[in-house]
């Protein structure tokens, strides 16, 4: 907590599951601001308190997207490294790279042109118009290769860090994706209008992100109808200008798209009137 509030500030709130590290922490902070040191507490923490709820326990989808947001991190991470030994600098550099990634994923546009804006992301409510990119994912890598000096060491464990970092934006990216279209099509199922695609709207292109940290994204020019008037697939234009002609279920909504989907249904089914115990 101390190395996250100095890299990103103090927060306000803390939500978190209901994990004994995490119940310990909360109970940790109460105890130094209840406590005779609160000055010097105070002094690090600028000042100011933290709120720190938790979320019903054994309840993870309580969490909503940012549950799953995690799990998918986790779950690739796992997988990235196994069970191969990994020293604590190579452990770091890939986690914080993946940080990185995660938080370079387009939330939504602030433009309704994908030639015209960046697309906003996590990194930029901390850092606007950072470019915190990895660099150059595709790794040179030898399993053959025999260390003979220091420099070669180096060498070899930049190379160890890009290979894994690549593995891991190949399977999160492909699993953010999944996530996201599962949500969304679970919002098309309820037949709500809003979750029907849009011209203007800026979507992912599902089965085409490139095995790097770049995002297939383009913006819905024209619909296309079928013969029951429902719409199978639309026109897009590309951040290059190319138009592109795909089937609506390779069309992916942004983050934010997705979340104001599921909240207008959640805020929808929660207002309907549940049957009284009379009634029943």
């Amino acid at each position: 907590l101390r190395r996250f509030i100095a890299r990103r500030g103090l927060p306000r709130t803390i939500i978190s599951d209901n994990a004994s590290t995490f119940k310990a922490g909360n109970e940790l902070i109460q105890f130094c601001f209840e406590s005779s040191h609160v000055n010097e507490i105070n002094n690090f923490l600028v000042n100011e308190g933290i709120t720190w709820k938790f979320i019903t326990p054994l309840s993870p989808w309580k969490g909503g997207f940012y549950e799953r947001l995690v799990g998918s991190v986790k779950s690739c991470l796992r997988k990235t490294v196994r069970k191969r030994f990994v020293s604590d600098d190579e452990f770091s550099t890939v986690v914080t790279e993946c940080e990185a990634i995660v938080n370079s994923r387009p939330l939504t546009y602030v433009s309704s042109d994908v030639t015209d804006a960046n697309p906003l992301r996590p990194v930029d409510f901390l850092h606007p118009h950072a470019n915190v990119v990895p660099w150059n994912l595709e790794p040179d890598y030898d399993p053959e290769y025999r260390l003979i000096s220091s420099k070669e060491q180096a060498k070899n464990l930049l190379d160890e860090t890009k290979k894994s970092l690549a593995k891991f934006w190949t399977m999160w990216s492909q699993m953010y994706l999944t996530t996201l279209q599962q949500l969304h099509s679970k919002m098309i199922r309820k037949r709500s209008s809003c979750n029907e695609p849009k011209i203007g709207l800026v979507v992912f292109i599902a089965g085409e992100t490139r095995n790097r940290v770049q995002w297939d994204l383009g913006i819905i020019i024209k619909l296309h109808t079928g013969e029951d008037n429902i719409i199978r697939s639309a026109s897009l234009r590309r951040a290059n200008g190319v138009i592109s002609k795909r089937s609506v279920n390779m069309l992916i909504p942004l983050e934010l798209t997705v979340s104001e989907e599921f909240a207008a249904t959640e805020e929808i089914g929660s207002s309907i009137e549940q049957p009284s115990e009379h009634s029943k």
